[in-house]
């Protein structure tokens, strides 16, 4: 739990320094402005696209869980995915996020093993659909990119090549039975070090039996071909509502028009470098790719307050949500003798 406590400090310590920010570069008298002029509706469109987004994870949750023969009550699955979304914001590398979901999944009789893969699944979907947007965007508006934004091509490599990395390593996971048998391993070591699970090696000997269940049912999935294009289809919805969140905050706060898929392409990039940094929720990272990418849409005087905006939509509108239901969730994640 200190390490919980630390994390938080460094949250609500960026949060306080963005506020500052925003009034010392736009004043006193242009954040009244910005907050007289904006157009509510569109910020109050830009939070929908996040509980579209929250809620398309659900659906895949669902299909996948469903698929394995694991169905699980409504009310749980919504749970399972919000108490990810907390995990992901408060640990670095969002690493915390999916040992905690195969944790809740396996608290509500999901086996381990098609918990691991339930989550290991999801997440290789996600790089698949990172890199492919971002590779879409690179193709289509890189030049554009290149010229304004400095260092722009080792920053999007370097974003790349480790995105692609994350892929391989998800897929390898799902193939190959004795990698399963390591990444399980190391997930009881994350869960162990996010005091989740006191004693991970009383239960290693287990985990021969979870992966069996897990090589079972990637064999399962393997086959139904339809099954993988529509979870492929739901993630590339999802993650397209997620990055015109931005889109929505111009529309909020600009008096003009922009080009919609520039927006999405430049935040599906700030999506990609924020795997980056080592912080929780990418903290400094995440404001300074996007203030490097939103400074090609946003004048200059408003950049700060949209980052701030966009953090709160995108970030601790997660964190508030998602820790809500960690704090009431029966699984108790939050509790340091959770894994017993």
């Amino acid at each position: 739990m200190k390490k919980l406590f630390l994390n938080f400090v460094i949250i609500i310590t960026s949060a306080i320094v963005l506020v500052i920010l925003m009034f010392f570069t736009s004043g006193v008298k242009g954040v009244y402005e910005l907050l007289a002029t904006a157009k509510y509706w569109w910020i109050a469109a830009a939070f929908g696209c996040m509980l579209i987004y929250w809620f398309l994870d659900v659906v895949l949750i669902i299909a996948i869980s469903s698929s394995l023969d694991e169905k699980q009550p409504l009310k749980n699955t919504i749970r399972v995915t919000m108490i990810g979304m907390f995990f992901n914001c408060i640990t670095p590398f969002g690493s915390g996020g999916q040992p905690v979901q195969i944790f809740a999944l396996a608290k509500n009789g999901v086996k381990t093993g098609h918990a691991a893969l339930i989550v290991i699944v999801k997440s290789l979907l996600h790089q698949i659909i990172i890199v492919f947007y971002t590779m879409v965007a690179f193709i289509t508006i890189g030049e554009l990119f290149r010229l304004r934004i400095p260092y722009f091509y080792p920053i999007y490599l370097a974003g790349l090549a480790l995105n692609i990395l994350m892929l391989a390593f998800y897929a390898l996971f799902i193939l190959s039975r004795k990698t399963a048998d390591k990444v399980l391993i190391f997930f009881l070591k994350i869960l162990k070090f996010l005091r989740l699970l006191k004693n991970p090696e009383s239960i290693q000997k287990k985990v021969e039996a979870e992966v069996a269940s897990l090589s079972e049912g990637a064999a399962v999935l393997k086959d139904k071909y339809g099954l993988m294009v529509k979870l492929v289809l739901i993630q590339l919805v999802q993650y397209t509502i997620f990055f015109a969140v931005p889109f929505f905050i111009f529309l909020a706060i600009e008096n003009r028009i922009t080009n919609i898929w520039n927006m999405i392409a430049a935040q599906s990039i700030v999506t990609m470098v924020q795997l980056l940094i080592p912080s929780p929720g990418s903290i400094g990272g995440a404001e300074g790719a996007s203030y490097l990418f939103f400074s090609l849409f946003f004048r200059a005087n408003l950049i700060i307050p949209v980052i701030l905006i966009w953090r709160i939509i995108t970030y601790y509108f997660s964190i508030i949500v998602g820790g809500i239901f960690s704090l009431l969730a029966p699984e108790k994640p939050l509790q340091s003798d959770a894994g017993r």
